[in-house]
């Protein structure tokens, strides 16, 4: 038992061990010295090879993200141009309430009819100004003339005529905001809900305002 011990182990190894290291050392010695040979003489024709490979690649990429953000750069602007030329801004809206404003202490019956009949520069984007006396029945109006203006209670349950008739001044301009969904025969989007807020004030015995669209 102790012969074949001396035969299978040296030093507490297999013999076959040391047969098999010197080996496999000479063995990586020569791949990596292949390598290196092979890298000094093909080298720079691979690189020459993938470089533009890779080049291509990485354009392929960086325009991939360029034309996400071209695209929606396109969407942002045209969405915000087509807002823009369809609805009326608070600055315009105040402008055209003071016009209103002017022309209905100038003369009220052809101001309320200038109004209702949305000529003399009153039809401009989506704004227009409405009247109605201290009862809240609207007195001028493009589309509801007659119309009671404390039976219009919005999506959120708020009054919004009552509130009108509540903050209107004489002299000052008070806002309103409130929720309102068109119907499917105006020229707005369908079935939308949007929020408003109407710029109201006195002006002797009706209450005036012009909103406009914040969404």
């Amino acid at each position: 038992m102790s012969e074949v011990s001396d035969i299978r182990l040296t030093n507490g190894r297999p013999k076959l061990f040391h047969w098999v290291k010197p080996r496999l050392v000479s063995f990586k010695k020569t791949v990596d010295g292949a390598y290196r040979q092979f890298s000094r003489e093909y080298g720079d024709a691979i690189e020459a090879v993938f470089d533009p490979v890779l080049f291509f690649l990485i354009w392929r990429f960086v325009m991939k993200y360029i034309k996400i953000f071209f695209i929606s750069w396109l969407l942002i602007s045209l969405t915000s141009k087509s807002f823009s030329k369809d609805f009326g801004t608070e600055e315009e809206a105040t402008d055209m309430l003071e016009r209103a404003v002017n022309l209905i202490n100038y003369n009220k019956i052809y101001a309320l009819n200038i109004f209702t009949e949305r000529k003399g520069g009153f039809n401009f984007k989506d704004l227009y100004p409405f009247c109605a006396d201290a009862s809240g029945i609207l007195t001028g109006h493009p589309f509801n003339v007659g119309f009671d203006l404390l039976t219009f209670i919005d999506s959120d349950g708020k009054n919004v005529g009552k509130e009108f008739l509540q903050v209107a001044q004489v002299g000052k301009i008070n806002k309103v905001t409130f929720k309102i969904t068109y119907p499917k025969d105006t020229i707005k989007t369908k079935d939308k809900e949007y929020e408003k807020t109407a710029l109201v004030t006195r002006v002797g015995d009706q209450i005036c305002a012009v909103g406009y669209h914040n969404n």
